[in-house]
Order: C-alpha cells, then sequence, then structure tokens
C-alpha cells in the first residue's frame, strides 16, 4: 500500500516538484516501470481505494481453529519448554496439541 502511495504522489501532475517521467520515479522508489503503470492505471480507471489496496478478494476461509484451541496453543507456546529445549518449535506444538 505505501509503495502504491508513493508511485501516486510522485506522479501526481498537480505538484510542482512532480518527476517528469515513470523512469525518474522508478529510479527515486525503486520500482519497475511497469508497476508504475499498472498503479496509475488502476486509479484512473477504478478509483484511489483498488490502486492502493488492490481489489477484495471473493473468496472467504472457514476458520480452522476455534477459540477454545487457539487459547489452548498460546498456553502451550507460552509455557516452560520441554527438557532439553531452549524453546517450543511449530513441530513439538503440533504434536502436543494433536
Amino acid at each position: 500500500m505505501l509503495r502504491a502511495a508513493y508511485i501516486l504522489l510522485n506522479t501526481d501532475e498537480n505538484t510542482p516538484d512532480r518527476l517528469k517521467k515513470d523512469a525518474d520515479t522508478t529510479s527515486v522508489l525503486g520500482v519497475s516501470v511497469l508497476s508504475v503503470e499498472n498503479i496509475r492505471k488502476k486509479f484512473v480507471l477504478e478509483c484511489y481505494e483498488v490502486a492502493l489496496n488492490g481489489r477484495p478478494s471473493p473468496q472467504l476461509y472457514q476458520k480452522k481453529i476455534d477459540g477454545d484451541v487457539e487459547a489452548h496453543l498460546i498456553a502451550l507456546s507460552c509455557g516452560k519448554a520441554p527438557l532439553g529445549r531452549a524453546k517450543r518449535s511449530l513441530r513439538l506444538l503440533a504434536e502436543k496439541a494433536v
């Protein structure tokens, strides 16, 4: 989002310190010319929210765990590590949770 905002700010034609070409913007921000063109195209054809945030995903994901399982995992990860270990690994947490 910040990259897109900087691109839009640097290519704004109403500011006196506007960079004249897309190549100037790419060298200042370290992005490709195609990125600058795509952000400007989204801004013009759609709206600034799409240019900054992208299109919202239509796909909804179902939660794999509920609040009780999440609380149990947090308690496990914050507890003491097993003997011989400095801290818990994801593998140890998964074994304990199952």
